[in-house]
């Protein structure tokens, strides 16, 4: 191969290189993004799990009027 050979290859990987770079940089932003949305989401579901079963415990206390009743029916939900 001769020099023109060469530069010319190198001048038009060049191109290549730099777009794979690029999107390589858009590939990084959206994943830490979508990892930011989705540890708010997971704390979110965190949450409302949590409303969810102090709002279960305290209907069963009311309907079982004991606090035992409902602590055992929680614990063995058969």
């Amino acid at each position: 191969m001769s020099g023109i050979e060469v530069a010319g290859l190198i001048i038009g990987i060049i191109p290549l290189l730099v777009t794979t770079i690029d999107q390589g940089y858009e590939f990084l932003d959206e994943w830490i993004h979508f990892r930011r949305e989705f540890s708010e989401f997971s704390e979110t579901v965190r949450c409302q799990r949590l409303l969810l079963k102090q709002l279960i415990r305290r209907t069963l206390v009311s309907v079982t009027k004991s606090e035992e009743t409902s602590a055992r029916m929680l614990g063995n939900p058969v």
